[in-house]
């Protein structure tokens, strides 16, 4: 999979990418995987609060830019009423000015913000969301907890 997804804060959902091993396969597995996601938020009437963490060793390869970009295009509409907010986390000024020009050309479905630290992220979730959550646990608990889907099953959601 592409991403380590964490729900242990539901609906709260940390995720991040791992895009080493990323294939066809692992990027088919992620979409259903987030697909699994949405529709746990509409059987709960819920929407949840993603935070991605961008800060891994490699770019996403430009074909898999692309595939991102047509998948959100095809769940616009689920991630505008089931995502209430994504908070992105990088440290990389070249990388965030991409990820500027990507929203710029794919329209967001929910609100967004690149964020530098898991403190702004914080602040972000406080002022704007009255969501009162420490993100720096997040970290800690990439860890101690499932990694990825396999220990989270879609059949569970």
């Amino acid at each position: 999979m592409i991403a380590d997804f964490n729900l242990k804060n539901w609906p709260i959902v940390y995720l991040k990418l791992n895009n080493n091993d990323i294939n066809e396969n692992s990027f088919e597995e992620y979409k259903k995987y987030y697909l699994g996601l949405l529709i746990r938020c509409k059987n709960n009437n819920e929407k949840m609060v993603l935070i991605c963490n961008l800060n891994t060793n490699r770019i996403m390869p430009p074909e898999y830019i692309m595939k991102q970009s047509q998948f959100n295009k095809e769940i616009y509409k689920f991630n505008k009423d089931y995502v209430k907010t994504v908070c992105i986390l990088c440290h990389d000024k070249n990388f965030k000015n991409i990820l500027n020009l990507y929203f710029a050309v794919n329209k967001p479905a929910a609100p967004f913000k690149l964020c530098r630290s898991f403190d702004k992220i914080n602040k972000y979730l406080t002022q704007n969301f009255e969501i009162d959550f420490d993100s720096n646990i997040l970290d800690e608990q990439t860890d101690q907890t499932e990694q990825s889907h396999s220990n989270n099953n879609i059949s569970e959601i």
